[in-house]
């Protein structure tokens, strides 16, 4: 559940505390992701979920979403950029 951070700032813009939390919600995420050894290939405002929280200085918890077009590192790649 959760909005994406597109829809979120067509609303309206974020406050200070929303956008720190953002950047460290979101920080790691694409070095967890490589660790894995999968690389995402499509970080937008559209494919960060805003996942509520009850309690906290802000509503809610960022996280990285929709791996449609992700890779896995050193596999064959099925698409490539631009198509």
């Amino acid at each position: 559940p959760g909005q994406t951070l597109h829809d979120r700032l067509a609303q309206n813009a974020l406050t200070g505390d929303e956008v720190v939390s953002l950047i460290i919600g979101l920080a790691g995420a694409p070095a967890v992701v490589h660790h894995a050894g999968i690389v995402h290939r499509d970080i937008k405002p559209a494919n960060v979920l805003l996942r509520p929280i009850r309690h906290g200085v802000v509503p809610f918890r960022p996280a990285l979403v929709d791996f449609g077009v992700a890779h896995l590192l050193d596999a064959a790649r099925v698409t490539s950029p631009g198509s």
